[in-house]
């Protein structure tokens, strides 16, 4: 049970520390941008979705140096890690992202007709810095695993 959920804080307090719209909005724009015909695995959108909403500078990270304190990237991945499915299934649900299966048992994420025009239509200033970050991650981050253990915190 959350304990944010029943406490008797306010709601505007509340939805600060735990937004769903705000998560799934997020990873929707990681999609998007990353998305390419085949999808994007769940993988890779956990891995630049962590790296997005994480304090971490893009050169640092090519690098595989970490200016800031690792323990709080690696709680920003792993908490990502146990919501990601939850968020792309309320994606799925409201027909922004399509979901295919490969052999391997490996997901594959599409964003949709829909989830396109929901992207268009993020017009606040929050959604606007987020795709810029998420556009310099596009140009600067190419997943790898020693970039994924980097941003977990296993290989520093």
């Amino acid at each position: 049970m959350n304990i944010m959920q029943n406490s008797n804080l306010p709601a505007s307090l509340r939805l600060l520390f735990n937004n769903p719209f705000l998560e799934m909005m997020n990873v929707l724009l990681v999609i998007n941008a990353f998305s390419k015909r085949s999808g994007l695995n769940i993988r890779h959108i956990l891995f630049y979705y962590s790296v997005a909403v994480s304090d971490i500078e893009l050169p640092s990270l090519e690098k595989n140096e970490n200016k800031y304190d690792s323990l709080d990237n690696e709680n920003i991945y792993f908490d990502i890690q146990r919501q990601i499915k939850n968020i792309l299934i309320n994606l799925y649900s409201q027909n922004y992202i399509s979901i295919s299966q490969e052999k391997n048992d490996n997901y594959m994420c599409s964003i949709t007709t829909e989830g396109k025009e929901i992207v268009a239509q993020l017009e606040s200033s929050y959604f606007k810095k987020m795709q810029e970050k998420i556009n310099l991650i596009k140009e600067q981050i190419k997943y790898s695993v020693e970039a994924e253990k980097f941003i977990m915190g296993v290989k520093k």
